[in-house]
């Protein structure tokens, strides 16, 4: 039996699960009322995220939470540009009074609606894919229907998690040979090409010439990854693995990357540089990153 740990805020009023969420609701800080979310999502001009979840649940809905909504940069995104609150679609009470006007079903696999504070519908409901992608998505269409502009972290955030899901190879706007190459000539990181195939070598050669392509087996890996990132403070931040990519292309231009980091990583970055902190040190690549995130939220505070 889980134990839920609630917060009052003294000054709004607002009970949220803060702690010990059960493993199906993932790591989003949830309100629990639908009234309440509505008065603060007029408050703070926000549209509102209901997540219907069965609690506790099937394999579907507990990998939903433990994956999806999970992921930091989707946790930041639904707590930043959104008022979030959790509906059990298997409990009586408020929790069925909201199903029922809704017409949602119990005992049902994860549902995401996104309203405005009035709890109309702003776009039409999420049901059926339960994928990070497929969220993140979502997000970005109910963000463009309450006039959000787009954070640049959000469509590549996008693109990162479809490439994971599927396979990064058959997403070309992730890995396209031509783009990489052209990128490479522009931060003269283009210096040899490796292929492994005819293709990948006529399209090489086509751009930079015969003498700067080799066969894959003659490469050896770089003792320094991502050389213009690991030499600024950026190389501090927890970061996604095409936020470094993009970072690091941006910075051997000679631009800031600033604009590719979320709200909460760029007041890491702004910590880090007032206070030449390296608390949370993370490697390039690092596999641990995400934990980083949420361990430099709560030093940062920024939930408060």
């Amino acid at each position: 039996m889980f134990r839920v740990v609630f917060l009052m805020f003294l000054l709004s009023g607002c009970t949220l699960i803060i702690a010990n969420n059960p493993e199906e609701l993932g790591r989003v800080e949830w309100l629990r009322d639908l009234e309440e979310a509505s008065q603060i999502a007029s408050k703070e001009k926000k549209p509102i995220l209901i997540l219907f979840q069965e609690i506790p649940g099937c394999l579907t809905c507990k990998t939903y939470g433990k994956v999806v909504l999970s992921h930091p940069l989707i946790v930041e995104t639904i707590e930043t540009y959104f008022v979030p609150v959790a509906i059990y679609n298997n409990r009586t009470g408020k929790d069925a009074s909201v199903l029922a006007y809704y017409r949602e079903p119990s005992w049902n696999n994860p549902v995401v609606r996104i309203v405005s504070d009035d709890k109309s519908d702003l776009v039409p409901r999420l049901n059926g894919n339960y994928t990070p992608s497929g969220l993140v998505a979502y997000l970005i269409h109910g963000m463009k229907k309450a006039g959000y502009p787009i954070p640049d972290y959000l469509p590549r955030l996008s693109d990162e998690l479809a490439a994971n899901e599927k396979g990064v190879e058959k997403n070309p706007s992730i890995i396209n040979l031509e783009t990489i190459i052209k990128e490479g000539e522009k931060t003269n990181c283009a210096d040899q090409l490796y292929f492994s195939n005819e293709k990948q070598k006529n399209k090489a050669q086509n751009t930079l010439g015969q003498d700067k392509v080799k066969k894959a087996e003659a490469f050896r890996l770089d003792e320094e990854p991502k050389y213009y990132l690991s030499k600024t403070d950026y190389r501090l931040v927890p970061m996604s693995a095409i936020q470094s990519v993009k970072i690091n292309a941006l910075i051997g231009q000679g631009k800031s990357p600033l604009h590719l980091l979320s709200p909460r990583q760029q007041m890491m970055y702004h910590f880090i540089q007032k206070s030449n902190s390296q608390k949370w040190v993370s490697k390039i690549n690092d596999d641990d990153w995400q934990e980083k995130m949420y361990q430099a939220w709560d030093e940062l505070g920024c939930r408060a």
